[in-house]
Order: C-alpha cells, then structure tokens, then sequence
C-alpha cells in the first residue's frame, strides 16, 4: 500500500476556444462529489496530441516565436507523460490525499483501472482540466488546517509540488491508515493492508518533531525558551522577518535573543546570523540541516531536541496543549510518562 498526495488547481479561466463559452468546474469539488481522483492538468489539447509531438521531436522551430511555443508543448507532454505513468502506478487499496483550499480529504482506489480523459460525461460537466482519473470509493473529510494531523497538512502544503506524487514516509503511512479506519464508513470492508496497528511505535526525540505543524513546532520553542527565563517581543513576531521568529528579551540576564526554527526546507545557515553578535541566538532544524557549523560562535545555540522533547512531553500531559492537531498521536505512539 503506497500513499499518493495530488495536487490540482481549483480554479480556471475561460478559454472561448476550448471551453465554448463556459467556465472550468472545480475538478477537485467535482472529485469529491463523485468519488474520482483527477489526476494532471489538461492542457488544451488531447493529451494523445501533445505526447505524440513531442515524442516526434518536433522541438526546434525557425524563429523564436515558434520555440517558445513548441517548448511549452514539450513541457506539456512531459507533464502529461509523468502523470500517465504515475497513474498507472496507483494500485487499488492506496491511499491518495488531496486539499480543496484548506479542507483535506483522504480516499482508498477502488481499482486498477487508469481512465483517459477528456470524458464526455465530465465534459459536459464542465471538468477539462484534467488529463487522466481514477475511481475512489469515497472522499472523506479529514478537517480543516487545524483538526488535521501536522505531518498531512506539512506534506500537501509543501512548495513547487508537482501535480501527483508518492510519499514513503513511514509515519505518514501509518497516520493515514489510522484516519481512514476512523473515517471509513464501513469498517468491515478495509482490507488487511489498510488495518492501523496503535501504540507500537514509541514516540521520541527523534520522530516527534515530524509529527508537529510548523507553527506548533515554532511555538513549542517559544514556550522552552520562555521557560528558561525569556519573553517573547510580540511585536518582533512578523511575517516578513525571514531570518527569525520572534525576539526575546531575559528578564533577569538584560539579554536579547532571536530564534529560528526550520520544519524541513532549506538549510540554515550558519554565517546569516552572524549580524546578530549582540543576541543570543537559538536554532532548530528538523533534520540537523545546517551550513557553516564552523562558524558557530559563543552566542549561538543548537536547540537540544531531547531538553525540547522532555519539556513538549511535560505541556502535553499536563495542560492538554497541541491535542487537537495531534488527535491521533495517543492511538500511534507510546508516550513516556512525564
């Protein structure tokens, strides 16, 4: 069992040529309604058209006018190409995740049957925008941003995605078994690839951090550091300040301070906090990306992800904080006692 993320655009203009005067329909709404998975985006052409010229080599013209448009015909069919190929490789029983603006749905493929569209049917409906489909038994509505596990939300709102892509992601499998058992509306038809196992796994300061959204991650550290003695400068929390945080001031020391915390993504890197020689400076990567350890100074600091884990544990059992992005943790991992 393999757990595919799709993703399509919910929104489209009007092409008078391709659509005859209508307007594009919500292919990911339509889906939902009627239980297929969308795979790709149409292009305005058969999909058969722009493989077969691509595939003949027609891809340098004669004036750059023509290149430009014969290279957006090869980007096509190899974006049509890449997900014929990955929708042939969805087999009955995976699990597919999808977002509808900032709705998550997961569903089970009911078989192995690869459909090609244009489809009459959903022509007619108005979907064009899609190249291939599958059938699903059900969409079921996970939640919103914040009644659906972090690692779900992290993964299908990830940057530059391609259209359609498969996760291995052991935790991510597990997560996804356990919702759909929980959401399935007749447990007696699951199939034994798809039963959830619970409390096996133990949870640590290894795998914990994967299982938090983003801004609970940036929130557990603002509450540890708060706990050492700091405060944090509400002001300083902007969204434009790419290179921290927040700012924190110790009360007690007179000190500042400035945090950054990565959830995957790009590296941090060491030398651009540099500027920074009158802050302590505390950092978190979540796989212990960072560049230029060399240049780590007496003011800089790693964040210990045990000192962090020990104290997330602690807030967690007693004050009930993050449960509800973390519903399911309980039913996965064995967690330590405080």
């Amino acid at each position: 069992m393999n757990i595919w993320l799709i993703w399509l655009k919910t929104a489209f203009s009007e092409d008078e040529e391709l659509l005859k005067n209508k307007k594009t329909r919500n292919s990911c709404e339509f889906g939902i309604i009627n239980n297929i998975l969308f795979i790709g985006w149409y292009e305005g052409k058969p999909a058969d058209d722009a493989r077969y010229r691509y595939l003949q080599g027609a891809i340098e013209g004669q004036d750059d006018k023509e290149k430009k448009a014969l290279r957006s015909i090869k980007y096509a069919a190899e974006r049509i190409i890449f997900n014929e190929h990955q929708a042939i490789n969805i087999k009955e029983n995976d699990l597919c995740l999808m977002c509808n603006g900032n709705q998550f749905y997961i569903a089970k493929v009911k078989d192995n049957v690869t459909r090609y569209h244009p489809n009459e049917n959903y022509i007619d409906a108005g979907v064009y925008d899609v190249s291939f489909y599958r059938h699903v038994e059900k969409w079921y509505l996970i939640g919103g941003l914040d009644d659906t596990p972090a690692i779900i939300v992290h993964q299908l709102r990830a940057r530059n995605q391609k259209t359609i892509d498969i996760r291995y992601n052991d935790d991510l499998k597990d997560i996804c078994k356990l919702v759909y058992n929980e959401l399935c509306d007749n447990k007696d038809s699951i199939p034994a690839c798809l039963q959830s196992t619970t409390g096996q796994k133990p949870l640590n300061e290894t795998n914990f951090i994967k299982l938090l959204h983003g801004d609970d991650l940036e929130d557990i550290v603002g509450l540890y550091l708060q706990s050492l003695g700091y405060l944090i400068q509400p002001s300083s929390c902007k969204h434009n300040t790419h290179e921290i945080e927040y700012i924190l001031l110790h009360l007690q020391e007179k000190r500042k301070a400035v945090v950054q915390v990565k959830k995957a993504g790009p590296a941090i890197d060491i030398l651009e906090y540099n500027k920074y020689q009158n802050y302590e400076v505390y950092l978190l990567s979540e796989n212990d990306n960072y560049l230029n350890m060399d240049q780590l100074s007496n003011h800089m600091h790693i964040i210990d992800k045990k000192s962090l884990f020990t104290f997330f544990i602690r807030i967690y059992s007693e004050n009930g904080i993050f449960k509800k992005r973390m519903i399911y943790l309980d039913k996965l991992y064995a967690i330590p006692a405080d």
